[in-house]
């Protein structure tokens, strides 16, 4: 499979510091909602699951927005 079908590159704005997202190296679980694995004990325990950030609602990443300004005639 061509690795343009399989991966997507986008960049992202981070909202937490590289410091707090490196963590403790080696440190590694799954996230019980989508797989990703978690490294650095950057993951979320609710009650008995582990999440990682992004299916917690608490991401340490986001997508740019890019904002169009629409003249009257391009809407």
């Amino acid at each position: 499979m061509p690795d343009e079908e399989m991966l997507t590159i986008q960049e992202v704005v981070l909202n937490t510091s590289v410091g707090e997202i490196i963590s403790r190296a080696g440190v590694r679980v799954n996230c019980d909602v989508c797989g990703e694995e978690i490294m650095n004990e950057r993951e979320v325990k609710h009650e008995e699951f582990t999440l990682c950030r992004a299916c917690a609602s608490s991401a340490y990443y986001q997508v740019p927005i890019l904002l169009v300004a629409f003249s009257e005639g391009n809407a």
